[in-house]
């Protein structure tokens, strides 16, 4: 799954290291989180995963977060997608 939206990124002409490999890092650092698997995850989920990020020594930004929500919500898409 990630590969092939990475693949799809990249057609997309978007660059690796400052846009693709974030995502990336991102959508796995959920999957740790969760301990589920994409296709099993919820907005609650999500939601608590942003909260976590959001809370502790070092808390994210709300800018921060909201491109986070964004990234998550676009993988959620193409993993979802019936084509």
């Amino acid at each position: 799954m990630l590969e092939g939206w990475a693949r799809q990124q990249r057609s997309r002409f978007l660059q690796e290291s400052g846009t693709i490999a974030p995502r990336l890092a991102l959508i796995r650092r959920m999957a740790d989180f969760t301990g589920q698997y994409p296709w099993q995850w919820t907005p609650a989920e999500a939601e608590a995963f942003i909260a976590h990020l959001r809370s502790g020594s070092k808390p994210i930004m709300v800018s921060t977060a909201r491109g986070y929500e964004i990234s998550i919500k676009m993988f959620c898409a193409y993993i979802s997608d019936p084509r």
